[in-house]
């Protein structure tokens, strides 16, 4: 998909990212348009939205997606 126009986004008119890492992200408004900048020139169809979740919120949303008790036991 790297390639500006890919095939797989035919038909796609807007785009949400999600960025998942291991600890908290920082949302500082210069690195926050730094990221986007960086992002959009990487593809045709306009990105609406960015998402930074930690592992422990998105483990929580795939539950809640999948319909599951939010607290598991392991």
């Amino acid at each position: 998909m790297i390639t500006i126009g890919h095939e797989s986004l035919k038909g796609i008119d807007e785009i949400y990212l999600m960025i998942v890492n291991q600890g908290h992200f920082p949302t500082l408004k210069p690195y926050e348009d730094m990221i986007e900048s960086s992002l959009t020139s990487h593809f045709s169809v306009p990105i609406t939205d960015y998402y930074h979740l930690d592992i422990e919120e998105f483990e929580m949303l795939l539950c809640l997606l999948n319909g599951r008790d939010l607290y598991l036991t392991y």
